[in-house]
C-alpha cells in the first residue's frame, strides 16, 4: 500500500501543485472514511451494544451537520462575509508557509538528506577541496564540491543566460541521485580537459522540458557553454534542482570542465580563489561531532598542503577550526537573506488572520443574537446546553473549512507570484512549492483553529 501511494504521489508530482492538492484531498478524504466504517463496524462480543452507540452517534451527527447547513444557508450574506475574510487571511498564511516550508523546512529530494552535512563558513579553494578529496574516505561516507555560475548557451550574439553549477565527479553518486536519462557525471569526467568522452554536461528535468521539449534524443547532442561545446549524457530526474535551494542547476559540467571555459583565468590552481562549496554525506552511524573532530585532526595537514606562497592570507590561512553544518535542507543564500523578513511578514499574516476571526466572531455573535427566540425554543423542548453548542461549534467548523478550500485556491498561485519577489527581474527564485504533510498539517490546524477562535463566543453564550 505504502508502494502505491508514493507511485501516486511522484505522479501527481509530476502533474504539478494542482495534482498534488487533489491527492492530498482524495487521500484524506478516503482515510477519514476508511477510519469512519472501521469505527463504526460491529466487532465482538459486544458488537449488539456498540452498534446501537454507534447508529445514535452517526444519526445525531448528520442531524447536526444537516441543521447546521440548513442554518448557513438560511443567512447566506453572514455566511460568504465569513468565508471570504476566512479565504483571504488564510490563503496569506498558506501562501506564506508554503515558501517559508520550501525554503527552511524540506528536505532535499536526495537519498537520505538528513546524512548531509556542509563544510561552514564560507567558500573554499580547490586545492583544499583536493586534498579533502584525498582524505575523504577516511572522514566521510563521500563529499563533493560544487560552485554556482551563470552560463552563457548562446553559440553568438545575443547571450543565454542559464543557472547552472560546476560539480565534482562525486557529487551525484554522494547525494544518490540517479539520472532519468542516460547517466550522472562520473569521476572519469571530472579531469582537466575533460574525461574520454571530452566535455559532458548534465542537465536538469526542468530546462530538458523547457528547452528540448522532453526529446528523449537530447543525449549525445552538443550544447555550447560559453562558446564550448559539451555533449549532454544525462538529464536528472523531475524535482532535483540541485543542493542550492532558490537556485537551480540546469546545467552541470565537471569541475575539471572549469579551465576549457575559463581558460588562464581559471581558478583551479588558485590557492587565494575562495569559490568552491563543500558537501559531505555522514558515515551510517557516525555523528556530526564525530566528524568535525576527526576533520580538525587533519586540518593542519590541509592548511600546511594548500598555503598560499606569501602575503597576509598565508598567515591567516585556514586558522579557524573547520566546522561542519547540517545540510538535510541544503544549502540557501536565499534562506539567510529571507529568514528574519519572512518571519515577520508571517507574524502580520498571522495578526491579518486573528483580525479576521474577531470580526466573523463579532458577526455569529449578532447572527446568534438573532436567533435567541430558536435557540430558546429547543432548550425549553428539552435540548442541552452542550448539544447546541455543539450545533453552533459544528456551524462554525463548516464555516472554517470552506474558508480554508477558498484559501488553498488563493495560495496555490499567490505563493508562486509572491516569490518572484523573492529574485531579481526575469529570474525567479526555484524553491519547491508543493505539498507535502508539513502544509496538510498546517492547513488542517488552521482550520481548526480558526473554527475555534470565532466559534466559542457565540457556543459560550448559549
Amino acid at each position: 500500500m505504502l508502494e502505491s501511494l508514493t507511485h501516486d504521489y511522484d505522479a501527481a508530482r509530476d502533474h504539478g501543485l494542482r495534482a498534488v492538492a487533489q491527492f492530498w484531498t482524495i487521500t484524506i478524504a478516503q482515510a477519514a472514511c476508511f477510519g469512519a466504517c472501521q469505527r463504526l463496524a460491529p466487532t465482538g462480543r459486544s458488537s449488539s451494544a456498540g452498534n446501537g452507540l454507534r447508529k445514535r452517534l452517526a444519526s445525531s451527527l448528520d442531524l447536526d451537520v444537516r441543521d447546521a447547513w440548513r442554518t448557513l444557508a438560511a443567512a447566506p450574506i453572514v455566511t460568504v462575509i465569513a468565508t471570504l475574510l476566512l479565504a483571504i487571511g488564510v490563503g496569506a498564511n498558506l501562501s506564506l508557509f508554503a515558501i517559508a516550508n520550501g525554503l527552511m523546512l524540506k528536505p532535499l529530494p536526495v537519498r537520505e538528506p538528513a546524512r548531509l552535512v556542509l563544510l561552514d563558513n564560507g567558500s573554499w579553494t580547490n586545492p583544499i577541496w583536493e586534498q579533502l578529496r584525498e582524505i575523504q574516505a577516511d572522514l566521510f561516507e563521500g563529499a563533493f564540491a560544487w560552485s554556482n555560475e551563470r552560463f552563457d548557451l548562446a553559440a553568438g550574439g545575443t547571450k543565454d543566460p542559464v543557472d547552472g553549477a560546476y560539480v565534482s565527479g562525486s557529487a551525484f553518486e554522494v547525494l544518490g541521485v540517479r539520472a532519468l536519462l542516460g547517466r550522472t557525471l562520473a569521476a572519469a569526467d571530472d579531469v582537466r580537459g575533460g574525461g574520454t568522452e571530452g566535455p559532458v554536461a548534465v542537465i536538469s528535468h526542468a530546462f530538458w522540458q523547457r528547452r528540448y521539449g522532453g526529446d528523449s534524443n537530447v543525449l549525445g547532442s552538443l550544447l555550447n557553454i560559453d562558446r564550448v561545446p559539451f555533449t549532454i549524457v544525462g538529464v536528472t530526474p523531475p524535482g532535483f534542482a540541485g543542493v542550492e535551494v532558490g537556485r537551480a542547476w540546469d546545467v552541470m559540467v565537471p569541475l575539471g570542465a572549469e579551465p576549457v571555459i575559463k581558460g588562464r583565468d581559471s581558478s583551479l590552481d588558485g590557492r587565494s580563489v575562495w569559490w568552491l562549496e563543500i558537501m559531505a554525506r555522514l558515515k551510517d552511524g557516525s555523528t556530526i561531532e564525530q566528524a568535525t573532530a576527526a576533520l580538525r585532526a587533519a586540518q593542519p595537514r590541509i592548511r600546511d598542503a594548500t598555503r598560499p606562497a606569501a602575503g597576509r592570507s598565508a598567515s591567516h590561512h585556514m586558522s579557524e577550526p573547520l566546522t561542519l553544518a547540517p545540510a538535510a535542507t541544503g544549502r540557501s543564500q536565499l534562506r539567510v537573506r529571507y529568514k528574519q523578513p519572512l518571519a515577520i511578514i508571517i507574524g502580520v499574516a498571522a495578526a491579518v488572520l486573528l483580525i479576521a476571526c474577531a470580526n466573523i466572531a463579532n458577526l455569529l455573535l449578532v447572527r446568534a443574537a438573532a436567533r435567541s427566540h430558536e435557540l430558546g425554543v429547543r432548550l425549553a423542548l428539552g435540548a442541552s446546553r452542550w448539544r447546541i453548542a455543539r450545533q453552533l461549534l459544528l456551524e462554525s467548523l463548516m464555516v472554517a473549512s470552506a474558508g480554508t478550500l477558498c484559501g488553498v485556491a488563493i495560495a496555490i498561485p499567490g505563493s508562486t507570484a509572491l516569490l518572484r519577489q523573492f529574485g531579481a527581474p526575469g529570474q525567479p527564485p526555484v524553491v519547491d512549492l508543493s505539498v507535502d504533510w508539513r502544509v496538510t498539517v498546517f492547513a488542517i490546524g488552521i482550520t481548526c483553529a480558526t473554527a475555534l477562535l470565532f466559534g466559542l463566543a457565540p457556543a459560550a453564550g448559549v
